[in-house]
C-alpha cells in the first residue's frame, strides 16, 4: 500500500490536556498535528507550516477566537483553509450565527468523543475537496464498490458505507492486493501495524464485520482454511 503525505492540522487551544489527546488521536489516524497554546505562537508559524485544516478554540487568552477567525479569513493565503471552532458551550444562538458569518465551517462542543471530532473534520475536508474539483488519483474500483483514500469514503452502488477506520484500511489493502492469499499475521502487520501484540482473532472479527457491511459483495472475501483470507475478483 503506497503512502501519501499526511494532512497537516493546526490546533489552537490553551488546554494542554485537549492538545495531548487530540494530537495523539489524529497522529494515529495519519494526520500531522501542530499544537499551539497561544494565538501569537500560532500566527508566527502559520505560513511556515501551511496547514490543511485549523481547529480553533474560541476561548483563548489575549485575543478572542472570533477576532482570530476574522484575521485568518482576511488573509488571502488562508481564507480557503477549513476552520472548525472548538467551544465548551454556546452562550446563545447568535454565537453560532456569528461564527458562520465570520467564516467558520463547523462547531464542535468540547469535550467530544475523538471519533466524532475526526468524522467532522473529514466531512469538512471532503466538502472542500469536492468544491475545488480535486480528483482522487488513488481511487479504487471493485465492481459496484468505489473506495477513495483521499476522501476516506467507500460507496457501494452509489451509497456511502459506514466503515470503521480499521475496516477501511483492511478493505483498501485487500482491494489493492486482489487474488492474493493473506495470512492473519501479514494482515496484522500491514493493516494494524502490529506483529505480536494482537491475536489473529482480531482479524477474523474485522473480516466478519466487513463482509456483513459489503452485503452480497462480502462473499468475495474468501476464507482460505488454515491460512488466511483472499479477495477474489471476477477475472
Amino acid at each position: 500500500m503506497t503512502s501519501k503525505p499526511s494532512k497537516k492540522i493546526a490546533l489552537v487551544d490553551d488546554d494542554e490536556s485537549i492538545q495531548d489527546y487530540l494530537k495523539t488521536f489524529f497522529d494515529l489516524h495519519g494526520y500531522t498535528v501542530y499544537a499551539y497554546s497561544t494565538p501569537g505562537r500560532f500566527l508566527d508559524s502559520l505560513l511556515k507550516i501551511k496547514p490543511d485544516f485549523i481547529l480553533l478554540d474560541i476561548h483563548l487568552p489575549n485575543i478572542s477566537g472570533w477576532d482570530l477567525l476574522k484575521t485568518l479569513r482576511g488573509n488571502n493565503q488562508l481564507k480557503t483553509v477549513p476552520i472548525v471552532l472548538l467551544t465548551a458551550k454556546y452562550k446563545k444562538t447568535v454565537d453560532l450565527v456569528q461564527g458562520f458569518e465570520l467564516g467558520a465551517d463547523d462547531f464542535i462542543t468540547m469535550p467530544s468523543d475523538p471519533e466524532v471530532i475526526l468524522a467532522r473534520v473529514e466531512a469538512v475536508l471532503r466538502r472542500y475537496q469536492w468544491q475545488r474539483g480535486e480528483e482522487d488519483s488513488e481511487r479504487v474500483y471493485f465492481e459496484a464498490l468505489t473506495l477513495s483514500p483521499t476522501e476516506h469514503l467507500v460507496q457501494l452502488n452509489g451509497k456511502e458505507l459506514k466503515l470503521t477506520h480499521l475496516e477501511f484500511d483492511l478493505l483498501l489493502y485487500l482491494l489493492k492486493n486482489p487474488n492474493r492469499v493473506h495470512t492473519r499475521a501479514i494482515l496484522l502487520e500491514k493493516v494494524w501495524k502490529e506483529t505480536a501484540e494482537l491475536s489473529s482473532r482480531t482479524v477474523d472479527k474485522h473480516i466478519e464485520s466487513l463482509r456483513k457491511k459489503l452485503g452480497s459483495l462480502g462473499s468475495r472475501i474468501q476464507t482460505i482454511v488454515g491460512v488466511g483470507y483472499q479477495l477474489k475478483d471476477s477475472s
